[in-house]
């Protein structure tokens, strides 16, 4: 999935640099920087964790 992101954001970058569209290099920026970082939604990167209950409290 990181791949995949990571990919977009590139496409992103390139093609708002061919066409102007500097919104879209923003965009891409932005897509390209959460997989380098490994953040995200989810709880692939982020911190995802469930407190099990001791004994029963």
């Amino acid at each position: 999935m990181r791949v995949i992101r990571l990919l977009m954001g590139v496409f992103l970058i390139a093609q708002g640099v061919y066409a102007h569209q500097w919104m879209a290099v923003f965009l891409g920026l932005g897509f390209s920087l959460l997989p380098i970082l490994n953040l995200g939604c989810g709880c692939e990167g982020s911190s995802c964790t469930i407190n099990k209950m001791k004994d029963g409290k």
